[in-house]
C-alpha cells in the first residue's frame, strides 16, 4: 500500500465536493420547502 496520496486525486475530490454540495443543498431546500408546505395545510 502506498503511504502518500497524490495531490491530484485529493484535488479531484475537492472539485467533486464543490460540484455536489450546491446540488445537495438545492435538493434539501426543495424537499424542506415541500415538507413545510404539506404540514402548513
Amino acid at each position: 500500500m502506498r503511504k502518500h496520496v497524490r495531490p491530484t486525486s485529493f484535488f479531484h475530490i475537492r472539485v467533486d465536493l464543490k460540484r455536489f454540495v450546491p446540488v445537495i443543498c438545492k435538493k434539501f431546500a426543495f424537499t424542506f420547502s415541500f415538507f413545510v408546505s404539506l404540514t402548513s395545510r
